[in-house]
């Protein structure tokens, strides 16, 4: 759910990780290299898996901010968030038909982290701004996502990038399509029960 004419909202990250879960000498033990040579590759490789992961989970590893833009309120009292573990909620903006932006006080609401996917909740009692909004991506919503430290990343998704990662190291020219599905299979079963379902 990204930027497109017929989705209400999409997702820019605006802060990388600045770490990996995987350093490059726990790669290179795992991949049994012993020379520097090739550090900066395995250092790519690292953070491509690490996306990867990332894109077929919804799930953050390694700690990076996330603005989420939307077109409207949601119509009940909580705004989903596409990318979890959420930590924080920064903020909440909305510009309205004046070009003026405001930030929703933070009292009126709650980040309910434990939902799936997580959650931005009305506090009981108080509603959405009810002034008319700017037509080009109005409200603004600024979260921090990922775990704690590399140590908190779940097993199963760091042997998920570990199998990634040797996979396009071992085999850098094109394979057989055989290898290819069965690795995509493997991944898929390591990082399956973490995937966070939108819908």
């Amino acid at each position: 759910m990204t930027a497109g004419s017929l989705t209400p909202y999409r997702s820019v990250i605006h802060t990388a990780p600045t770490s990996e879960p995987i350093t490059t000498a726990e790669a290179k033990l795992h991949l049994r290299v012993t020379h520097s040579r090739d550090n900066d590759y395995i250092d790519a490789l690292i953070k491509s898996a690490r996306e990867q992961v990332e894109e077929m989970t919804a799930r953050s590893l390694m700690a990076q901010t996330w603005y989420l833009y939307r077109d409207r309120w949601p119509d009940g009292d909580r705004i989903r968030l596409p990318h979890a573990p959420v930590t924080s909620v920064t903020s909440i903006k909305y510009t309205d038909t004046a070009e003026t932006q405001t930030t929703v006080t933070a009292g009126d609401y709650a980040l309910d982290a434990n939902a799936t996917p997580p959650e931005i909740v009305l506090d009981y009692g108080k509603s959405w701004p009810s002034a008319s909004l700017w037509p080009k991506s109005p409200i603004e919503v600024i979260y921090v996502t990922g775990y704690a430290s590399a140590a908190a990343v779940p097993a199963r998704l760091k042997s998920a990038m570990y199998l990634l990662i040797s996979e396009a190291y071992e085999f850098r020219e094109p394979k057989v399509t055989g290898t290819i599905v069965a690795t995509v299979r493997s991944v898929n079963d390591l990082v399956g029960p973490y995937v966070v379902e939108w819908f």
